[in-house]
């Protein structure tokens, strides 16, 4: 069996050795992606989100969102990427078998399950959620790398 690796147009340019995901048979292994928009513009609040859909998550009271506002769009970006990642390379959120999330504060993690839980309602995929110190981007509170099936078309 084979690895290829993948693309997407989700990420910015790739520098070093760094690989968005290889497909292996029926698989695909993505790795962890982050909040940050292709043109490399990181998400660090409910301000930086360029969609409705995600804004619509804040509560409209400022100390919450002040509080929950980056996990919660860090979460949501990530997984919007992801989504479009899969479905670029024939797979789907429906086809995840596992994931991982690492999170630097788990303090965050009601608020991050909250965003979960309104992209998974029904269904999730096993998950593994590990508390970190540090991710590689400066204000970056999350990292999702997660595992999915491409079906046979």
């Amino acid at each position: 069996m084979e690895r290829e690796l993948i693309t997407t147009t989700e990420a910015p340019e790739i520098r070093g050795s760094y690989a968005i995901g290889a497909k292996c048979g029926p698989f695909l292994f993505l790795s962890g992606q982050v909040p940050v928009y292709p043109d490399g513009k990181v998400v660090l609040s409910f301000a930086d989100l360029r969609d409705e859909e995600g804004r619509a998550l804040a509560s409209g009271r400022v100390p919450t969102d002040a509080r929950e506002g980056p996990i919660a769009a860090q979460t949501w970006l990530i997984y919007s990427k992801i989504k479009k990642i899969l479905e670029e390379n024939g797979s789907s959120m429906d086809n995840i078998v596992h994931q991982m999330i690492y999170i630097t504060d788990m303090s965050l993690f009601p608020t991050m399950e909250r965003v979960r839980m309104k992209v998974f309602p029904q269904n999730p995929p096993p998950t593994t959620t590990v508390g970190v110190t540090a991710l590689a981007i400066p204000g970056v509170l999350i990292e999702i790398q997660v595992n999915a099936l491409v079906p046979d078309r």
